[in-house]
């Protein structure tokens, strides 16, 4: 059982219900023309910041020509640093997410959503293969919904690597909860435990 204090097991959970492989994808910033991020602090807390501040600037930078620079849209509860960097911050109540997302995916898909959906829909369908929509919420219908709008816009194999997946979180929430109720049955006679202090 691998366990992990700040979880993203809903990430590996989701694209093993979309993509029949439980792994956390490489996120490549580095091709992403439009991004948006519904909590995802991925300058500053989330999963590779190191990593994706690098590809992040090299798509952000004014040299060469044409100079390239992605467009970010963060859509956040609380200032993050990766919510000051982006060009544009929606700032909702943690209680809104799910319904923006939902309302997103729906704009995407043809069906009725609020004008400032149906910009981000239009302006990722401009981008269709080199957007890239992530999500810091380690609830599983959310980030079902996020792989859908990933798998729509033509993100996978593009923006999203499953090919070579990244090895940082392996974390298992329900395996976790399993142990649990093994232990409190008695039928676990020992425990080993490594590399981590439950």
């Amino acid at each position: 059982v691998v366990w992990s204090a700040l979880s993203h097991s809903a990430i590996l959970d989701a694209h093993r219900q979309t993509h029949g492989v439980r792994v956390l994808p490489r996120y490549r910033f580095n091709k992403a023309d439009v991004i948006i991020s519904f909590d995802a602090d991925f300058l500053g807390t989330w999963i590779s910041p190191v990593e994706f501040t690098r590809g992040y600037a090299e798509q952000r930078s004014l040299k060469g020509s044409p100079p390239r620079c992605s467009y970010h849209v963060q859509v956040e509860s609380r200032l993050s640093l990766t919510g000051a960097k982006a060009d544009t911050r929606i700032v909702i109540a943690p209680s809104e997410r799910t319904a923006l997302i939902r309302e997103l995916h729906s704009a995407l898909t043809g069906e009725r959503a609020g004008p400032q959906m149906t910009g981000l829909a239009r302006r990722l369908r401009e981008a269709r293969g080199g957007s890239l929509v992530v999500c810091g919420s380690n609830d599983l219908h959310d980030q079902l919904l996020v792989n859908a709008i990933n798998q729509t816009l033509g993100n996978y194999g593009a923006t999203i690597d499953l090919s070579t997946p990244s090895s940082q979180h392996q974390s298992d929430d329900r395996a976790m909860q399993d142990l649990v109720e093994e232990m409190k049955e008695g039928n676990v006679g020992a425990l080993f435990i490594a590399g981590v202090n439950p």
